[in-house]
């Protein structure tokens, strides 16, 4: 037996110094003297020389670190194959030393986690014909192409995630080597023009992709045009190719070299093509070229001009355009493509056309011809018609269409003998699901979101290779029984959710042929009883069975199964009892009437959501959350006691959503709330919470909803909301104790969508700069981009579409709202139940998309501003309980979609404007002004005294030195006096309780104040 040579064994040896073997993989290196018998060494039978070096980690199921590459490999002077593909090089430089292997012929460095310049020493590998030196983790770079054309043997090129940066001195053409066959630079940050070009007699090259640059499609075709006959595969997907199909010079020219053969009776390599069109006409191929010479003589009258054939012949678009012959892959998605799609009946050897994620339009072309086609790519595009006729698509497996607006009914699939999958959704499809019976190879069914009627055919439970059934989101109807399922022993996932009208009528012993791994039924009739069957499902991962009519208590063996799923969703039923210890790491058990004391573990959770339910006690548990939780919801509980201080572990710094709202808790908001960097929404309204705002939630940069409503808070509205907090779109702060200023860095909220401080002590003059909201200044319908933002984006998700569905609080239309799905559409400020001075500002009427604004219940005067007409979105208004004066601007008869109005009780006087709006509204809308006139209040009478008279007399009744001024100074000044002495002695709450109370008579004799010299002043212009 030949043996290998005692310097090439310890070679190895030297090199398996430099190594970190985890498991022990090259074991064997060493315990046998023989190293051709070692893992990854191979050696030629006849010499005993090292001829093969293969540590390809996929293949030893294990990775090796390097501490220090050894230049003793050179020692293997006869090694011709190299592959140190898949292991841990951590970020060291490719050895320069490796271009010494002459006689190497595979190199294959792929995601080997080297670094820094691929060394241009690699050029003297003469011999090589596989070159690989891929890489995903770490930044490689090329700064010089020129030693590729010295690989005069290479055949394939893979430099996928290279970064080809070229220097100065190396940017001129560099021509490949000439056999080669395949050249794949994926990701390789290549704009423009490409460096390199095919040698002119290479005609081997039969797979190119250039994916996920920014090359343009000339620079391609100038490699390319010399390599048409043998060229198979092309990938220029993610090149934002923004052509029409008729002017993409590639295709077309691969098309003429197609074609071109030696019955035009002059040969290829004549012509110095730069620009080639072609058409093909009954029995003569136009051509239309620029060269360098005369064109012959007997060949002068077979060619036209382009324009001329375009006339004749149609133009060259998506229509007539035809792909070349010898095609078999064709990637052109994530482009910008527009037209339509080609013509297939040529395209006799293509197998896989991807032309998705585009914005090609039109009808797909007929099928019956593309007899090869198996895969075929077209979703994400604007595509209409009907999904075409399937019978003679015997090769078709998989047929992508979604996101699309096809319409029509799904073809019949009785021929379609291979097709595996089919992903049809999110189209305009009606009709019913065809007969499957025939279609015994499917896999996979999408059809997901269409407007499918009837019932779910029991044909499907033949489908015996079935794994995937998505139909979600259409009008299905009709019982759902074991029959469906009778052939489904591979079925991993079930999605029939969103079809209401769907019911499972299962029987309680029924056994299924299934394991599942995903089920989603939301929306489907499940219950009333919990569905037993699901006690045979021992590998589910995710389940969604909220809104299933469920009423029943869950049994202790789901709970125990429960421990091994991800996510579990039994959301919107009439389910109870107790929660166990242990949840999944995603839960939604909201709007249900579990009960009891929250005593759960939570040391792997992601999301929980358990509001609306009868859970009472602490919510201590969080403080023992070990990971890191992005969604809190347990709202609408009767949860008590105060909000834990154990905000800043690190469990929760991916906390994005936190509410805790219509609760019972008390006490003061925790100052630890204040490392919630990531968190979003906030939600701490209704409880009985106490004392100022921290001031750390300042820190809180990403919040963009801040719900405090309905509780006891004190103090002035801190700057920070406007100042730090910029990014907030709803602010409520209503129905609480806050008093002071409206702060102006409030005015700061270029984004805000709703401000809502109402039912607060709020004194001063309202900020004229609220003509700072900027998106409030946007018409409605504007309103999509901000809309997305009140669906805060949560981790992996439960709720399918992978959104936390925001809620606010507010008074609309006199009755107080929840608002959800409506969120994003509702633009409002509410500033009432304050004791608010001053004038309304007017630019408020700069606040174009704004739809509520209720200032009512405050101390305004002033007149109502002239431009309110600008308001033009406006729904509601009301402006009643102040002291408006003047008359109704003319402009408020031209808001078309105001709904509810109220100016009662104020000063107004005059005529009510006439318009087809005011004169809807009922008297109530403006009862308590007593100088109105005009429908639907009486009309105006001819002699009617000057309205100023009726407003003095109102005005007089109402003197500032009244009797309860002066109860109000004695009372105000015993109360001072002891109250002062009492203060010394008592405790500290009673101090805080005597100076709220001092701020209270402060802003009262303020506002009177206020009020009697704006009357004064009126008086004396009046008289003057």
């Amino acid at each position: 037996m030949i043996r290998c040579t005692e310097r090439e064994r310890l070679a190895l040896l030297d090199f398996k110094q430099g190594l970190v073997d985890y498991h022990g993989v090259l074991s064997s290196w060493g315990s046998d003297d023989e190293c051709c018998n070692w893992l990854g060494v191979h050696c030629n039978n006849n010499t005993g020389h090292v001829t093969m070096l293969d540590l390809n980690a996929h293949n030893l199921n294990s990775y090796l670190s390097v501490l220090k590459f050894s230049p003793s490999l050179l020692e293997l002077k006869h090694l011709n194959y190299l592959d140190l593909s898949y292991n841990d090089f951590q970020g060291s430089r490719i050895p320069e030393f490796i271009g010494s292997f002459k006689r190497l012929r595979v190199l294959s460095l792929m995601d080997a986690e080297f670094s820094g310049t691929i060394p241009p020493q690699l050029g003297n590998l003469t011999n090589l014909r596989v070159l690989n030196i891929s890489e995903y983790y770490y930044n490689l770079k090329m700064e010089n192409l020129e030693w590729l054309s010295h690989l005069s043997s290479l055949r394939s090129i893979y430099l996928r995630d290279v970064d080809i940066d070229l220097i100065e001195s190396s940017k001129s053409r560099v021509t490949l080597p000439p056999f080669l066959e395949e050249l794949q630079l994926q990701h390789c940050e290549l704009h423009g023009s490409l460096p390199f070009s095919l040698n002119s007699s290479s005609p081997f090259l039969s797979v190119v992709d250039f994916s996920y640059n920014y090359i343009n499609t000339s620079s391609v075709f100038h490699l390319l045009r010399n390599a048409s006959k043998k060229l198979a595969t092309i990938d220029l997907s993610g090149n934002y190719f923004d052509h029409a199909f008729g002017d993409m010079e590639i295709l077309e020219n691969l098309y003429l070299d197609s074609i071109i053969t030696e019955d035009a009776g002059i040969s290829k390599s004549f012509w110095n093509l730069t620009h080639l069109r072609i058409q093909v006409s009954t029995n003569l191929r136009l051509i239309e070229s620029e060269f360098t010479g005369e064109l012959p003589a007997d060949l002068s009258t077979r060619f036209t001009s382009l324009r001329e054939l375009r006339a004749n012949n149609n133009q060259l678009n998506g229509s007539n355009f035809r792909l070349p012959s010898g095609l078999e892959y064709l990637d052109l998605s994530n482009n910008q493509i527009t037209g339509q799609i080609p013509d297939l009946s040529h395209a006799s050897s293509l197998r896989v056309l991807d032309l998705s994620e585009n914005q090609i339009t039109g009808q797909i072309p007929d099928l019956s011809h593309a007899l090869s086609l198996r895969e075929l790519y077209l979703y994400g595009n604007q595509i209409t018609g009907q999904i075409p006729d399937l019978s003679h698509t015997l090769s078709l497996r998989e047929l992508h269409l979604y996101g699309n607006q096809i319409t029509g009914q799904i073809p019949d699939l009785s021929h379609a003998l291979s097709l595996r999958v089919l992903y049809v959704s999110g189209n305009q499809i009606t009709g019913q699901i065809p007969d499957l019976s025939h279609a015994l190879s499917l896999r996979v069914i999408y059809v997901s979101e269409n407007q499918l009627q009837g019932g779910l055919p029991e044909t499907i439970g033949k489908l015996s290779k079935l794994e995937e059934l998505h139909a979600s989101s259409n009008l299905l109807e009709g019982d759902v029984t074991e029959a469906h399922f009778s052939k489904l022993a591979n079925l991993q996932f079930l999605d029939l959710s969103n079809n209401v009208a769907l019911s499972f009528n299962l029987s309680n012993n029924w056994i299924p042929a299934f394991q599942l791994r995903f089920l989603f039924l939301a929306k489907c009739k499940v219950g009333p009883q919990f569905p037993k069957w699901l006690q045979t499902q021992s590998k589910l991962l995710e389940i969604d069975i909220s809104f299933g009519g469920i009423s029943d208590i869950i049994p202790n063996w789901f709970w125990n199964m429960s421990q091994s799923y991800y996510s579990l969703n039994l959301s919107y039923n009439n389910i109870g009892g107790r929660l166990p210890h242990f949840l999944p790491t995603i839960v939604d058990l909201g709007s249900n009437n579990f009960w009891g004391p929250i005593l759960i573990n939570l040391q792997a959770a992601s999301l929980l959501h358990l509001s609306n339910n009868k859970f009472v006690g602490s919510i201590s548990f969080l403080c023992s959350i070990s990971s890191a939780i992005s969604s809190i919801d347990l709202s609408y509980n009767q949860l008590s006691g105060e909000i834990p201080d154990c905000w800043n572990k690190n469990f929760v710094f991916e906390l994005s959503i936190l509410n805790l709202a219509n609760n019972c808790f008390s006490g003061k908001v925790p100052h630890s709330l204040g490392s919630l960097l990531k968190l979003e929404s906030l939600h701490l309204r209704n409880n009985n919470l106490t004392g100022e705002l921290p001031s750390s939630l300042q820190n809180c940069t990403s919040m963009s909803v801040v719900d405090f409503g309905g509780n006891k808070f004190t103090g002035r509205i801190p700057s920070w909301i406007g100042g730090s907090l910029k990014n907030l779109l709803i602010v409520s702060l209503r129905h609480n104790k806050f008093y002071g200023n409206v702060p102006s860095s409030i005015c700061h909220l270029k984004s805000i969508q709703i401000l809502d401080l109402s039912k607060n002590k709020l004194t001063g003059k309202i900020p004229p700069c609220f003509n700072n909201f900027t998106y409030l200044m946007q018409n409605s319908s504007s309103v999509g981009s901000t809309t997305k933002n009140l669906w805060v984006n949560s981790s992996s998700f439960l709720v399918r579409n992978g959104y936390y569905i925001d809620n606010i609080l507010i008074q609309w239309k006199n009755h107080e709202w929840e608002y959800r799905k409506q969120l994003g559409l509702l633009k409002a400020i509410d500033l009432s139940s304050n004791r608010l001075i001053g004038d309304i500002p007017e630019e408020f009427s700069t606040l174009k998309g704004l739809i509520l604004l209720n200032l009512s219940n405050n101390h305004l005067t002033g007149k109502i501003f002239v431009t309110i007409y600008q308001m033009e979105n406006l729904e509601v208004l009301d402006l009643s309980q102040n002291q408006l004066s003047g008359e109704i601007p003319v402009g408020l008869a031209r808001l078309n979609y105001l709904d509810v109005l109220d100016l009662s009780n104020n000063f107004l006087s005059g005529k009510i404007p006439t318009g087809t709006q005011l004169q809807s509204f009922k008297v109530s809308s403006y009862a308590g002004n007593i100088g109105l006139c005009g429908d639907p209040l009486p009309k105006c009478s001819a002699n009617v005294p000057p309205q100023h008279n009726k407003i003095d007399d109102y005005q007089e009744s109402d003197t500032f030195l009244d009797r309860g001024f002066y109860i109000s100074m004695v009372l105000g000044f015993s109360l001072s006096f002891w109250g002062i002495m009492v203060t010394l002695v008592l405790k500290h709450s009673w101090r805080i309780a005597y100076y709220e109370f001092l701020n209270d008579v402060k802003d009262w004799l303020y506002v009177k104040v206020k009020i009697y010299l704006g009357r004064l002043q009126q008086k004396l212009k009046r008289t003057r």
